[in-house]
């Protein structure tokens, strides 16, 4: 796989635009069609470890007004905190590496199996788009019905499908993150980024939580609340055109670097 192999990503024949796409999702449906439940099951053991905090994970009463401030900013920090993270990885497939054990990342490793394929750059990208989206559907159900079950975000009634919706925005705009990251980091710098990602979030957030009182999740369902569906049409409007643009820049990154090439090596 050299020069041909990089050329043949820019091919135009064989499976071509949507049509492609489709069918590369569906192959890796097939293929990894165990994965999908199991990363649902972790989203629902994650929808669980939510509830704590949604009801005063830490709680320190009678020593004042000051260790109470701790106890207020703590309890929506955690909350804040695994919303933020949890949800950035609403449209992943958090077990499809079981099947490329001690690997490369599943897709860029296919990048060197399609490579000596007729399939076009765009087909490459919306074949793992469509398998992201796939993932949403079932892992945002998962995440989400526990808390509304069992939680007081269950008192928002219809309101907690606006609730969902504005969260569902920030997954797509970090689902189209990934999957550039997923073809402009090499796999020795896609951990590190990930976790100095994380961890400048976080600190973030504490930052914001002491300081002004974000209170990100309470904020969101008061949101909900007030101004209805419009809050969560604006998130997935907003997160869909980012996730679109960055689907857009993975296919350009595609075409600018011998990915094959660079894979192999």
């Amino acid at each position: 796989m050299g020069g041909s192999s990089s050329s043949s990503l820019r091919a135009r024949g064989g499976s071509k635009g949507l049509a492609g796409a489709f069918w590369l999702a569906r192959k890796e449906m097939r293929r990894g069609w165990v994965s999908y439940p199991l990363s649902g099951v972790i989203m629902l053991f994650l929808g669980f470890m939510v509830l704590p905090s949604m009801s005063g994970l830490f709680k320190l009463e009678g020593f004042g007004a000051g260790v109470q401030r701790v106890e207020d900013v703590y309890n929506a920090f955690f909350s804040d905190c695994l919303y933020l993270v949890i949800c950035a990885f609403l449209a992943v497939n958090a077990v499809s590496g079981i099947r490329t054990p001690g690997r490369r990342d599943t897709f860029s490793a296919r990048l060197l199996l399609l490579g000596g394929l007729p399939v076009p750059a765009g087909s490459l990208v919306g074949g793992r788009a469509l398998s992201l989206l796939f993932a949403l559907v079932l892992n945002v159900p998962a995440f989400f019905l526990p808390a509304f079950l069992l939680s007081d975000l269950g008192e928002l009634g219809t309101s907690y499908v606006w609730f969902v919706g504005t969260w569902i925005g920030y997954g797509l705009l970090f689902s189209g993150l990934g999957l550039l990251m997923g073809l402009s980091a090499s796999d020795g710098a896609s951990v590190p980024i990930s976790i100095g990602v994380g961890a400048a979030i976080v600190a973030t957030l504490a930052l914001l939580e002491w300081s002004v009182g974000l209170d990100l999740v309470v904020r969101t369902a008061q949101l909900a609340q007030g101004y209805g569906p419009l809050p969560a049409l604006l998130s997935i409007l907003v997160g869909a055109a980012a996730f679109v643009l960055l689907a857009w820049l993975s296919v350009h990154r595609i075409h600018d670097r011998d990915f094959v090439r660079e894979l192999s090596a």
